[in-house]
Parts: C-alpha cells; structure tokens; sequence
C-alpha cells in the first residue's frame, strides 16, 4: 500500500543511497512497483560473493524478483480481493483540558511561580467542559485530527492460457488506502502481460508489457501538524463557538491543518517493455539476448494554502500563515538496457558437472526535470500557477544523462551434486568517472558442500 517499505540488506553503509538493486525479471526497477500477486520467487544475495557478478551497484545487496508466467495446456481466471481497516496503535493518553491547568498550576506553585490559572478559573471551566460549552474547549487533539477511516481496497485479477506454441499470463491489479488523517489516500493500478513465444523448435521469445500508475496525496502541513498533536494543550481551541478556526498552538492548528491547508498529490505512470529471445543451436549451448526500456514519470504538486485562525476573542491570529504558495514540478526518467550472453554445459562420466557462462551489458539513463513556483492566489479554491502573483515566481530545471558497460562470466562446477565451486567475475565501466578511473574489476569464489548428498546422512532424511 502506501505506506511502501523500506528494506536494507546490509544495513546503512554510506550516508547516501542504502538501497539494494532490485531486478524484477532481470530489469532494474523499485519492490514497491511490483503487487505481491505477480511474484513467482525473491531470491536475497548479500554476501559479496554472490552478489559480485551484478557489480559495483550490488554494493548494498541484491533482490532478484521473477513473475509469474502461464503454463502449456492450463487456462483459467482468478479474483481475489480484500477490505483492511487501519488503526493506530499504541495512542497515549492525553490530560484533558481541566488536568492540564491543575498540574500546570501545582507545578508553577512549587518553583515559587504565580499560577496561570486561578482555582475559581478552573472551577468555571470544569463546569464549562461539563455542560459542552465550546467557550471551554477540551480537545484530544489526537481525536480530533485522526478522522479518516484508514480504509484499504484491494482487487486482483489474473487470465492465463498456454498451448505449446504460446503462453500469456495477464494481471491487473488496484490498490485504494486511506490514512489517519483527513485528505490522505493512496491509489495504484497495475497491468502485466507476461507473453512466451515457441517461434522455433530451437528458438524461445518472451515479450512482457508492465504498466503502472500511482497516485498519492497527503496534507501538505502534516509533518508539522503531526509534531505539534501530542504537545498542544487540550484547552487550546480548534473551532471557536461559530465555527471558525482556533488558534491552536503558536500558530499552529493541525485540525485546520488538515483540512484546510493545502494538498500534496504525486501521479507517477511508470512503463517497462521486457523482451529476450533464447536459442539453443546445440543441446548443451544457450545463446540469449534481452532487451529492456524503463520510462517512468514523477508529477509533484504542493499546494500549502492559507488557512486563517482566531484567538479566542474572535480576532485574527496573528501568527497564521502570512500567504499560499504553489509549487509544480516533473520530472521524466529513462533507462535502455541491452544484455547478451552465452551458457555453455558438459559433464564428465555423469559425476563431474561444468557450467561456463559469459556476456555483455550496457545501459543508457537520462533524466529530465523542471519546475516552478508562485506565492499570494487571491482565488484561493484555485490552486493554478498562473492564478499566483508575479513577484516571487521562480523556475528551475535540469537533466542528466550517464551509461553503463559491462562484461561478466560465471563458472560452475560440482562432483555428484554435492562439492560445489563458483567463481563470478564481472568488469564494469561507468561514465560517471572520470576517463583512466571508469572501470572496476569484481571477481568472487565461493565453495560449497552439501552434507544431504552425503551417505551417512541416509539415517537422517526420514527422521
């Protein structure tokens, strides 16, 4: 949903990105960008000698994410959905209104301090909370900004048909989640189309389509409304007696906050093409080649709107937030991607087993932004940045482009399934270096031994 996740494999070992690569069907791409439904198989390298053969960008671990795919001779539909509700947990629980100003009154007493709040004063406002008068207000300011229903949606669809010749797997999928708090919601739509092709006896295509779309909003003030929920007051007002805003705190009401004060949205529309052609001239040689482009869009809107408060008396706070501000931006991003290599297989009297492997990758990414800025709408139910004033507008924008090459190779080894040697190489240039510092060697070697293919672990397998 929403809330996405964040994952580290081998925890934080820079002060920049600590993320892991993630390859969904060998294409760089996010884990939140995938639904949970189209996963076969997550595989997990973090040591480096398994994760050598990805290069200088599996420094923080590998996630190696295959979908699924539809099968020869089976065709069938499937739906599934789920309804969640979100709640918070672990609330404290707040001092009401009439506490707060007898502690804060004991407290100020026993430093030799003259207390705020007189006892006919708290009196008078005991009986106030007690008839629901609104001149005596006793918020629980959590309550009070936690009013969505934290509601999830979810539905999932899945068509599958496979002959010898052709298999096609289509899913799509969307995601709807409420949060806590009031015009915060997330969306996603999802649509796959994971397509193997039996061109040939000798030669095998798959050509898979992924398309997303996501859409998020969330109170532009709420990071700064949220700190300021456990620390006001519960006899500082959110509405005065007609209804309009309170002041809160030092100019600060998250409830008006929320409601009122502007809307950060974020459409982002994602597409990856996926194609890879396999021949097999011979029985034991693999030639493949792999073809990818990764687009992916982010438009980001913050609207932080005025939102007016009143002291008590009913005249303007004068600490409110002095105008609206917009800012629009977008930015468009993508990735090619072309990947060739070469397996090769033998074995020597059906006990001494070979795998060489080898090939070629390179990729190009580029990357364009731009955004601008206006303050002071006087129409403010009309957040367009044309409708802003002239002073103070702004504009920026930039790109960027970089390209990858590689040459990898893996050896294989193994007697009888059970002694078991790797060694990964992998030669990666990358033209954000500097020329004479551009390429980088990573080799790795692992051995294994598997002390099930053992004979004297017979006496253990049915036990």
């Amino acid at each position: 949903g929403g809330d996405a996740g964040t994952i580290r494999i081998r925890g934080n070992t820079t002060i920049g990105n600590n993320e892991p690569l993630v390859l969904i069907d060998g294409v760089e791409s996010s884990i939140n960008a995938i639904d949970p439904e189209s996963i076969e198989s997550i595989s997990v390298l973090k040591d480096a000698a398994s994760s050598a053969i990805y290069g200088n960008r599996a420094a923080n671990g590998v996630i190696l994410i295959t979908t699924k795919r539809a099968e020869s001779g089976k065709a069938f539909v499937t739906y599934n959905s789920f309804v969640a509700k979100g709640e918070p947990t672990k609330v404290p629980q707040y001092v009401g209104a009439v506490d707060f100003m007898k502690y804060i009154s004991i407290a100020k007493r026993a430093v030799g301090m003259t207390p705020e709040y007189s006892e006919e004063y708290i009196k008078e406002y005991e009986a106030g909370v007690a008839r629901n008068d609104p001149n005596y207000p006793d918020v629980d300011w959590f309550k009070a900004t936690a009013t969505n229903d934290g509601l999830m949606t979810n539905h999932f669809i899945t068509v599958s048909q496979g002959t010898e010749r052709l298999r096609s797997l289509t899913q799509a999928g969307y995601i709807s989640q409420n949060g806590i708090t009031e015009n915060t919601n997330y969306k996603r739509y999802t649509l796959r189309s994971n397509n193997d092709y039996q061109v040939l006896p000798k030669l095998g295509v798959t050509s898979d389509i992924s398309l997303g779309y996501t859409d998020r909003k969330e109170p532009t003030k709420l990071g700064n409304g949220f700190n300021f929920v456990g620390r006001i007051p519960a006899n500082q007002a959110a509405y005065l007696a007609d209804g309009r805003y309170g002041p809160g705190w030092q100019g600060i009401n998250p409830v008006a906050y929320y409601k009122d004060g502007g809307i950060i949205t974020n459409v982002a529309p994602s597409a990856i093409l996926n194609m890879t052609a396999t021949f097999k001239p011979v029985e034991d040689l693999e030639l493949q080649g792999q073809y990818a482009l990764n687009y992916w869009e982010n438009h980001n809107t913050n609207w932080n709107k005025l939102v007016q408060l009143y002291l008590n008396d009913g005249t303007p706070d004068p600490q409110t937030q002095s105008k609206s501000t917009l800012t629009e931006s977008t930015n468009r991003y993508m990735r090619n991607m072309l990947v060739g290599r070469a397996t090769y297989r033998w074995s020597f009297f059906k006990v001494h087993n070979f795998k060489l492997m080898g090939g070629y990758q390179q990729e190009t990414f580029w990357n364009k932004w731009h955004s601008g800025s206006r303050e002071v709408f006087p129409f403010p139910d009309y957040p367009v940045l044309n409708a802003g004033g002239n002073e103070n507008q702004k504009s920026n924008g930039s790109a960027a482009e970089y390209a990858l090459q590689a040459f990898f190779g893996r050896f294989n080894y193994d007697f009888k399934s059970k002694y078991l040697i790797e060694a990964n190489l992998r030669y990666d240039g990358s033209s954000r270096f500097a020329e004479g510092y551009r390429w980088g060697l990573f080799p790795s070697v692992s051995a294994g031994w598997r002390l099930s293919e053992e004979s004297f672990w017979d006496d253990f397998r049915n036990t």
